[in-house]
């Protein structure tokens, strides 16, 4: 399966190209749930390095591999300052 996971990257390279797009590879994350520990840390795409992660942030919630979601919670005042 990551074998059509980097060739589907390769893919998305190719046509972001296209559009005059670039794919950010620093931010590009790979998450596997099916036994991640057999997996590499890294693999390469496109001459760059894509890391193999357990979890991850996204918009301010870290996802784990386990299913587990853990949000940040913070709230601000009207003028823009974090209240906790």
């Amino acid at each position: 399966m990551l074998k059509v996971l980097l060739l589907a990257l390769e893919v998305l390279k190719d046509e972001a190209h296209i559009l005059d797009l670039e794919v950010n590879w620093q931010k590009t994350k790979i998450q596997s749930t099916t036994d991640p520990d057999t997996l590499p840390a890294t693999v390469p795409v496109s001459g760059n390095t894509v890391d193999i992660v357990q979890s991850f942030v996204y918009l301010g919630s870290e996802i784990h591999v386990s299913g587990r979601l853990r949000t940040r919670s913070l709230m601000w005042d009207r003028s823009g300052e974090i209240l906790f």
